[in-house]
């Protein structure tokens, strides 16, 4: 082999082989639910039951027949900054649009304490399992889901970058009637 034949082939770099173009994963793997499909059973206790005025959060008793309730507005977080904000914009819109039928729990993967000024119910998901009835394998924080009346799945958000007052109150906007 020559000198200069070695040299082209150290400068060209690994191998390279034809065949199919390598795939690159989508935007994560896709949520497990999607609108229209039955929500998933949510059950659990409430962690912070004195502030929220619950000791345990069951999504199919929250939109039985007859409750009044439109829609409830499911917040998934993990924690840290983004999710604090993401549980003041939950109290803030579920207060706002309580009224109208709007119910709002936060289902949390961390086991951080929650303030004690929070309203809105939250749920331990140490493991994620519940996220993961949602969400899919993967999951990205925060996410939301919100249920219709029927029980049915109206949105699933997974991993939403923009701001959670904004984006929650829009969201919730389009699902309530």
């Amino acid at each position: 082999m020559t000198l200069a034949f070695a040299a082209v082939l150290l400068l060209a770099g690994p191998p390279r082989f034809l065949g199919p173009p390598e795939k690159k994963p989508q935007d994560g793997d896709p949520p497990a639910v999607a609108p229209g499909d039955d929500a998933p059973a949510l059950v659990a206790d409430v962690r912070n039951a004195q502030g929220a005025g619950v000791a345990r959060f069951d999504l199919a008793a929250v939109v039985r027949p007859g409750s009044g309730v439109a829609a409830v507005l499911i917040g998934f977080c993990d924690g840290g900054e983004r999710c604090e904000r993401q549980l003041r914009a939950l109290q803030d819109v579920g207060a706002r649009d309580a009224a109208r039928g709007l119910r709002v729990v936060a289902v949390h993967t961390d086991a951080a304490s929650i303030a004690p000024d929070v309203t809105v119910p939250v749920v331990s998901d140490p493991g994620g399992s519940i996220a993961r009835r949602y969400l899919g394998a993967a999951l990205r924080f925060p996410s939301l889901a919100i249920v219709d009346a029927k029980g049915k799945v109206a949105v699933v958000k997974k991993g939403y970058v923009d701001d959670p007052a904004t984006f929650l109150a829009a969201q919730v906007a389009a699902a309530l009637p």
